[in-house]
């Protein structure tokens, strides 16, 4: 049986915003800062190319819709998919009714395969069957960062090409996958471009966060080397070393450092001195407080990862050993060393400068910060933003652990509720606004939902600067036997990280 023909009233279905914010949102460069996300939810009219179909329903400029699709920001199923249950418990009997026709008919006519059920990224200008399902991420999450470096930036940072695998030295500022709207300014088509391979052909090995600088293992169609290399990871510890670099405003307490790893100098060399160190707070201390450490500077925490409540990001929290659900997570503090920044980097964090005390042609002003190394023993979420937070001392760029240390929230949150529950979002890491409009036709001017789309107050601005860089690199990665990746040792460093080298 044939789909009956949706409504095609252009209020249903027409964006809502002025023309000029649809071609600011997919402009290039883009803006500097993003736009409120919007995404349209539509039934097709009739049958024809998506881009037509949607061009006509969004009443937008059909080459508008081209540049979506040229993003990966469209979607299409032959059947229309029920909503996010968090959605459903805020629609009418009126509009469940009429998403439940719709998908019916669709289940009519096409059957209940699930892959005919499960919106999938467009990639070309496909022909779309008159009552699919279609969906338009009108205002892409965009990284500025990917425009910023040119072919030869990029080259610079490629640290091995191999036949079965890629590392390259990440910026801060761009997410190693594609986004759910963004394939174009992922760090994979960035280097896919740098090296003339067809788009889909690179898949992360691992991750780092979006505002985190340095070393990342990418796949190069090799289904032999993905496994080889999850297999590292599993067992880091007898098999790979990572090793980070980190800088906070206060330094750890020397105490938790091995012998020699405190290189606390005066701005003039003359002589080393010990510094106020963080004072974390006393529930911190103890390994039944969910932390521990010895003098060879390992620190270990128990966490819950992926925690939060509506309107928050996603994020690690720290508790006792024992709590239902905690992970072991451990580095080794190996040095700390005071550091001089550059006005720009100074400003760049609101830190107040000081005069330095040596004497010289081009000595000004600079900020102290203390730079931070560590290596990793095991692999959880943010573990390095998490454990420094956990003694004190947040990175420097860090406004979510920051924030989760300034709010009591970093174990407060779950001495009240261990056993990690957690609200539903969206599904997507860090994204707690998720549309501006209900699906169009679908839902025919669904009620607002408050639980949905409002950022909690606390996580604000860590929402707002999800990519402002963060004062923390992937600084090297060394695997330690023999393997697909070369004879041991293989050390891959990025480099001075990233604060070092700021235009002074």
């Amino acid at each position: 049986m044939d789909a009956p023909p949706p409504p095609t009233s252009g209020k249903d279905t027409k964006y809502p915003f002025d023309l000029t914010t649809l071609q600011q949102a997919l402009q290039d460069p883009p803006l500097e800062h993003q736009l409120g996300v919007h995404v349209a939810h539509v039934v097709a009219a009739r049958e024809g190319p998506a881009s037509e179909v949607l061009a006509e329903q969004l009443d937008v400029p059909r080459e508008l819709v081209l540049r979506l699709l040229w993003f990966g920001a469209l979607y299409y199923s032959p059947v229309a998919p029920l909503p996010h249950p968090d959605r459903m418990a805020g629609l009418t009997t009126e509009q469940l009714d009429s998403i439940r026709a719709v998908r019916a008919a669709g289940l009519a006519r096409w059957g209940r395969d699930s892959k005919l059920q499960t919106p999938r990224r467009l990639s070309t200008d496909e022909v779309v069957a008159a009552g699919g399902y279609l969906r338009a991420h009108c205002h892409p999450k965009r990284f500025p960062v990917a425009h910023s470096l040119s072919q030869q930036d990029w080259v610079a940072r490629l640290l091995a090409v191999r036949e079965d695998h890629v590392v390259v030295s990440k910026p801060p500022g761009l997410q190693v996958p594609p986004t759910v709207d963004n394939v174009q300014e992922s760090l994979l088509a960035c280097v896919e471009r740098a090296l003339s391979l067809p788009g889909g052909m690179l898949q992360p090995a691992h991750r780092l966060d979006a505002g985190t600088e340095g070393v990342v293992v990418l796949v190069r169609d090799s289904p032999a080397f993905a496994a080889y290399f999850r297999g590292l990871m599993a067992e880091k510890s007898d098999r790979v070393r990572k090793t980070y670099r980190c800088l906070v405003t206060t330094p750890p307490s020397a105490h938790l450092f091995p012998p020699g790893g405190v290189l606390l100098h005066e701005s003039g060399g003359d002589g080393v001195r010990e510094p106020e160190a963080a004072t974390p707070h006393s529930d911190t201390l103890g390994s039944s407080s969910g932390r521990s450490s010895s003098t060879d500077g390992r620190l270990v925490h128990w966490v819950l990862e992926d925690q939060r409540t509506a309107g928050e990001m996603a994020h690690t929290v720290v508790v006792c050993e024992g709590t239902p659900g905690a992970q072991r997570c451990e580095l080794k503090l190996k040095q700390v060393e005071r550091v001089q920044l550059s006005e720009q980097a100074a400003a760049l964090w609101g830190l107040d400068l000081e005069t330095s005390g040596t004497s010289g042609a081009g000595t000004g002003p600079r900020a102290v910060a203390y730079e931070v190394t560590v290596e990793l023993v095991t692999g959880r979420t943010h573990q390095v933003r998490v454990q420094m937070a956990a003694i004190g001392c947040p990175l420097l760029g860090d406004h979510l652990y920051g924030a989760l240390v300034a709010q009591g929230r970093l174990r407060q949150q779950q001495e009240c509720g261990a056993a990690g529950q957690h609200a539903t979002g969206s599904g997507l890491p860090g994204q707690c606004v998720e549309e501006a409009s209900g699906p169009a036709q679908l839902l025919k001017e669904a009620a607002p939902l408050p639980a949905r789309g409002v950022a909690a107050e606390w996580c604000r601005p860590a929402l707002e600067q999800q990519l402002a860089p963060v004062a923390l690199q992937a600084h090297s990665l060394e695997i330690l036997e023999d393997g697909l990746m070369g004879t041991a040792p293989v050390t891959h460093c990025a480099g001075a990280p990233w604060w070092h080298r700021v235009n002074l």
